[in-house]
């Protein structure tokens, strides 16, 4: 007896093989299967255990829901409709019971996103959320469309891989929403193409910095409260979250903070970043845009703080590369930073990352030495770039 799921599979594979190799080398290059399909009937598999749906039909519609992908001629934006009728000629042509044929149609015809309100089966709910999971499993292939397909700029690509993969989160069924919820509100976090370009690259090991919100509300506080019951000194940003009384006021003073003409004359305008870890607040770094006063002296242009309970993880070389890159954005050619004499730890952690040491400098008041080092940022820009243009071939799935 011919088990048509494979004869069906078999099929798919060979349709994206040859589109694999007519496209080789152009933009369009993309083997249908590999990239997308074997994820959707993956994604079945699992669902499927806990329903009660016909199995079988999510199988072949799983197979054949984009099939007309595989054909260059055709209009990709009706590609529902043209895999609908492929998949009818595909069935008939073995037999295959009719009711079934009638089904996998309507799943593929109603998976895109502008055909919900004609849904009304759990199969098409399930091939949806099966299609809507897979997306997040191949993001890299949404850069690619956007980026080298559709000729977006770089902000133009994030915010077109954030819309359809919002619009891929929404139509999952609510009790699937975990298998990508920490993935989502990670890209939903993420402000440039180069930040999700990294973490396609370093998935969930890569910490994302950025400004606090009111939402970060109860993991600051708790942070602070691990500080005042672990740190008996309190300096620089550690003095800042010591004893948080009013979050929103907290807010208002570091949206001041980074306006010089909010501040005084002599102070130094500073922006103040929470760093994240799968969404957990792991850190916090200042980085003020100029240097003044005895900030030259020490305290420079970049203070970090890594909270108690996460600390000897090594996080302090990527939380001040994190802050490097944003000292990148404001156009700095050279940022200092300093820190202990005796702070080994920290010394490590700057010359990792390019830090040359100049000289020491003896605070008198606070009866403290303080090791002062340069990281000039032009070169690492240069460098950077490069290693963005090896980031687009060393994408893992994530």
């Amino acid at each position: 007896m011919t088990n048509i799921t494979e004869e069906i599979r078999n099929i798919v594979i060979a349709k994206s093989n040859e589109f694999e190799r007519l496209t080789k080398g152009t933009k369009d290059e993309y083997n249908l299967y590999n990239n997308h399909i074997k994820y959707v009937y993956d994604y079945i598999l699992k669902l499927s255990k806990d329903e009660k749906a016909d199995l079988e039909v999510l199988k072949l519609s799983a197979l054949l829901h984009d099939i007309s992908m595989t054909e260059k001629k055709l209009d990709r934006s009706k590609h529902n409709i043209y895999s609908s009728e492929i998949a009818e000629k595909l069935l008939t042509k073995y037999n295959y019971d009719k009711d079934k044929i009638s089904l996998i149609k309507k799943c593929i015809l109603n998976h895109s996103s502008n055909r919900i309100k004609y849904r009304d089966t759990l199969e098409e709910e399930l091939l949806v959320t099966a299609d809507s999971l897979s997306h997040f499993d191949n993001i890299y292939s949404l850069y690619s469309l956007s980026h080298n397909i559709m000729n977006l700029n770089d902000e133009e690509s994030l915010k077109f891989i954030k819309n359809k993969l919002t619009k891929d989160y929404n139509e999952i069924i609510p009790k699937y929403k975990y298998l990508v919820e920490d993935k989502y509100k990670t890209i939903m976090n993420l402000t440039t193409l180069d930040e999700l370009l990294k973490y396609l690259k370093e998935g969930d090991n890569m910490l994302i910095a950025r400004e606090l919100t009111i939402n970060d509300k109860e993991q600051v506080i708790e942070m602070s409260n691990e500080i005042k019951n672990f740190d008996n000194n309190y300096e620089g940003l550690s003095n800042t979250i010591k004893d948080i009384k009013d979050y929103n006021l907290l807010l208002e003073k570091l949206e001041k903070n980074k306006h010089q003409e909010l501040i005084k004359p002599d102070h130094s305008p500073q922006t103040t970043y929470g760093v994240f870890k799968d969404n957990k607040l792991i850190g916090m770094f200042h980085l003020r845009h100029v240097i003044k006063g005895e900030l030259i002296n020490h305290g420079g242009n970049i203070g970090y703080l890594i909270r108690p309970s996460e600390r000897k993880k090594g996080y302090g070389t990527k939380m001040l590369e994190l802050a490097l890159d944003k000292a990148k954005e404001l156009n700095l050619d050279k940022v200092l930073i300093s820190c202990r004499e005796e702070n080994i730890v920290s010394r490590r952690v700057i010359e990792k990352n390019g830090g040359i040491y100049e000289n020491n400098y003896y605070d008198k008041a606070k009866d403290n030495t303080y090791r002062r080092y340069w990281i000039h940022l032009k070169d690492k820009k240069r460098s950077d770039k490069n290693e963005r243009n090896r980031s687009k071939t060393s994408i893992k799935r994530v």
